[in-house]
Parts: C-alpha cells; sequence; structure tokens
C-alpha cells in the first residue's frame, strides 16, 4: 500500500496542511492555469466569428407644438 492509504484517523487534514500542498504544487497549479489561459485566449483569436450585429438610429423631426411646447 502506498502512504496515501495509510493515513490514519489521528492525521486529519487541517488548513494549514492544505496551504502546505498547495504552497508546494504552485509550480503545477501556476503552470496548468497559464496553459489553460493561453488555450482560450488562442482559441479566441483564431475561431470564425458567426454573429454581427448592427444596430439602426431612426431620428424623425418634429416640431415643438407635437411635443405640447407652446412658444
Amino acid at each position: 500500500m502506498s502512504k496515501l492509504n495509510q493515513i490514519s484517523a489521528s492525521q486529519e487534514l487541517t488548513i494549514s496542511g492544505l496551504l502546505l500542498i498547495l504552497k508546494r504544487r504552485r509550480a503545477t497549479i501556476l503552470l496548468t492555469t497559464l496553459i489553460c489561459f493561453l488555450l482560450g485566449v488562442g482559441a479566441c483569436i483564431f475561431m470564425t466569428r458567426r454573429y454581427e450585429a448592427t444596430g439602426e438610429i431612426q431620428v424623425l423631426k418634429q416640431s415643438p407644438a407635437a411635443l405640447g411646447l407652446s412658444g
């Protein structure tokens, strides 16, 4: 059996133990995060655009009387 399988009930996992594990695995975590980020950026750059949006504003010229203003 490996040491991971031999953890007894007296060896509880604490927050400080978790932080120590994260500190030891920091390089692996950062490298994995960087690779995933770069793959995502690359996918966004090289994917073809599927949709294009256009907007249109229509301006109507109205007299001040139509707005209820008396002059």
